[in-house]
């Protein structure tokens, strides 16, 4: 596995990469001293400098925005004057303003807070900085980092501090403009706050637009957004969202802009400060309101050591390049304030999401906690602590066949996993002996520890099935990391098992025999993980490489390919990590068999879990099935597939299960995995195949 830590750990320059606290150690940089040092970014060569409120009054006067004000007045019988003052209104909520004085105290407080919480370092591949500092000078830039944490733009702001980067235009949620003075803050530096849906207001759209554009096309400050549009609750990477990556694009495909880059951003944590939130929040316990108070009583926070931070600045994406086999021409024949992008444009820009997303990913650093996960996730009901230090080490000779990077640190693996079960003992309980490894057993706690200004009660769920599960879904989410890396190969393990259980080693086959499982599985769990549309042959290639990589399978002459006699425990394994998933769909399921109610679309996933819960106790029923999660994404999948049919009566949406095509799904799942069980009462219209009695 490629190694990233040199001999002294992680307080030593990782190979490309600076520790940017232990580097102003170095420097004797206190933090005073980086509050106040010089700060002087590269600035975009076209770039005149205005003040906050000129780019707020620029896009007020945009033909745009004049043109909608004309459509508003004539179509809603308003005055001119109430609709202006309407929107001079809505910019100055969303505008950001710059106060340098405000933002080198938030960025006293933040480097202090870093330095408090991350006692390994926070880490950044300085060499792609190096080329980036050039690029700004010459083309718009918009950062897009991965969205795992509140942290992602506060870190991502620091950084840019201490590297002389332009301080981003962070387009952020309504819900820190409520927190009394924080909000006030975080827009003084840079942050400008948009709603969370715009529905039909076009008034809206077009003052949003035309403000983002305003800011790109004079270069004030790079754009920063979050192309998942929310956090990641479960660890995994979202799909990617293309309102405000349309938006961004535009000034270049109206020609407005020679160019404009987009850096995807990796952020990589050790350990998550929200995991206990997230861990509530998929249980369907609503998250606190984000207020200032809540921030003070979280300040508990600052005695735990969460680690390390990576921040990884990937390779750009150049829009000129990425688009330059369109024809912008035909944008040429009405006025730019009237743009709509062409089919073809759409089509390409939900590629680029994706490859936005897919790009975060690759880049992603992992911690041995996270390939510890993956192991405990297989055994939720414990293991001893030899067999956890093999698995960790088998794993590790996997992830490092497949180059994928796990920062471990200096010592045996033994050392390491020892450090990591003390580190997260609030997880995870030994019984017996740490240090003694046949002795001890490792399992999830199931004591599960009060996260400050939360309330843990859940309507569907009782307070010991909440205590009972939380710490797996944690857990799971920690697993969850990684995942992306073994989907593909995993849903090829599935098809090859499906037929006798067991891989024989010698056994040929072709990739085209594997095609119609792949498929059902790749779109039952398109939802779960991130697969580019209409890329199901590259998909399959590239789960199969993944086996090749492992030696599990060889090819043998043209498209044919033998499994290896070492072949049965990878796909074995496989196969293992995904089942919670198939089987928290099947269950999803069973359950929409069963009812006969009504189902309102926004809560029948609390019912769904609520019913879950009940069976528990089954065979095969796990705690992270219980994850609202997962269970959202089964029904959108359903919905997807056409298996559930979702129709409006009195603007409520309803979900109808189409029970032929329910049945057909819920049999095949039932081939890849071992099925939960569930008795007589319990599966009514199951039948024969559907369920173990």
């Amino acid at each position: 596995m490629e190694l990233l830590y040199g001999s002294q750990g992680s307080q030593k320059t990782q190979s490309g990469y600076i520790n940017m606290l232990n580097n102003s150690k170095q420097q004797n940089f206190s933090t005073l001293r980086f509050a106040t040092k010089d700060f002087k970014p590269p600035k975009y060569m076209h770039c005149h400098d205005r003040h906050t409120t000129k780019i707020w009054q620029t896009a007020m006067e945009s033909d745009r925005v004049q043109w909608i004000i004309q459509q508003v007045v004539r179509e809603e019988s308003k005055s001119e004057e109430d609709v202006k003052q309407e929107a001079e209104h809505i910019l100055k909520e969303l505008a950001f303003t710059d106060h340098m004085t405000i933002l080198r105290m938030l960025g006293y407080v933040l480097f202090k807070v870093l330095h408090s919480i991350y006692h390994d370092g926070v880490f950044i591949n300085i060499e792609t900085v190096k080329k980036l500092k050039d690029m700004i000078k010459h083309h718009p830039v918009v950062f897009m980092p991965s969205h795992r944490s509140y942290m992602d733009f506060t870190i991502l702001s620091v950084v840019c501090f201490y590297l002389d980067l332009p301080l981003p235009a962070i387009a952020a949620g309504m819900d820190f403009m409520g927190m009394k003075v924080m909000g006030s803050v975080l827009r003084a530096c840079g942050a400008f706050y948009m709603r969370r849906s715009f529905g039909t207001d076009r008034l809206y759209w077009a003052l949003f637009t035309e403000y983002v554009h305003t800011i790109l096309i004079n270069g004030d400050r790079p754009m920063e957004f979050f192309i998942e549009g929310t956090r990641s609750r479960c660890g995994k990477s979202l799909n990617p969202k293309f309102g405000l990556l349309s938006v961004i694009a535009e000034p270049y495909l109206k020609a407005q802009t020679y160019d404009v880059l987009l850096i995807p951003i990796s952020i990589s944590y050790d350990r998550l400060l929200e995991e206990g939130l997230y861990g509530y929040e998929l249980l369907g316990i609503p998250k606190p309101k984000e207020s200032t108070s809540g921030l003070v009583k979280a300040s508990s926070i600052l005695r735990d050591n969460y680690g390390s931070v990576h921040v990884n600045f990937c390779d750009h994406i150049s829009l000129r390049k990425y688009f330059g086999h369109l024809d912008r021409a035909v944008h040429a024949c009405y006025p730019r304030y009237m743009l709509r992008l062409s089919s073809e444009e759409q089509k390409y820009m939900e590629i680029l999401g994706y490859k936005i997303v897919l790009q975060q990913q690759h880049n992603m650093n992992y911690t041995p906690w996270a390939v510890m996960a993956l192991v405990l996730s297989q055994h939720p009901h414990g293991m001893d602590m030899g067999c956890l230090i093999e698995e960790t080490i088998w794993l590790k000779i996997i992830m490092d066949k497949c180059k994928i990077k796990v920062n471990w640190s200096t010592g045996s693996v033994q050392d390491i996993v020892q450090a990591n079960l003390k580190k997260f003992k609030h997880l995870i309980e030994v019984e017996g002996p740490c240090n003694d490894v046949p002795k001890s057993i490792v399992r999830v706690s199931g004591i599960t520890h009060e996260v400050k200004g939360h309330k843990t009660f859940s309507s569907n769920l009782d307070p010991t099935t909440i205590q009972e599960t939380v710490n797996h879904i944690i857990i799971g989410n920690y697993r969850n990391q990684l995942l992306h890396h073994f989907v593909r190969p995993s849903l090829i393990a599935f098809s090859l098992l499906r037929r006798s259980g067991r891989s024989c080693p010698g056994t040929q086959f072709n990739p085209d025999t594997l095609l119609p499982d792949f498929k059902f599985l790749r779109d039952l769990l398109v939802r779960e993980f991130i697969f580019e549309p209409k890329k199901l042959n590259d998909d399959l290639k590239q789960g199969l490489q993944f086996l090749v990589q492992c030696n599990a399978v060889v090819l043998e002459g043209f498209n044919s390919f033998i499994l290896e006699k070492q072949a049965n425990k990878l796909l074995q394994f496989l196969k293992s990590i995904f089942s919670v998933f198939l089987g928290g769909y099947w269950l999803t399921i069973q359950f929409l068999l069963n009812s006969t109610e009504t189902h309102l679309q926004p809560t029948l996933p609390g019912k769904v879990q609520k019913w879950i819960a009940g069976i528990l106790r089954n065979p095969g029923v796990e705690h992270e099935m219980l994850s609202l999660h997962m269970i959202s994404n089964a029904l959108h999948a359903l919905v997807g597939l056409g298996y559930l049919s979702v129709y409006r009566v009195d603007n409520q949406k309803i979900v109808q299960p189409i029970q032929d095509q329910l049945v057909g799904a819920a049999s095949k799942i039932a081939q890849f995995i071992d099925i939960p069980y569930l008795d007589g009462t319990q599966a009514t219209k199951l039948g024969s195949t559907a369920a173990k009695l």
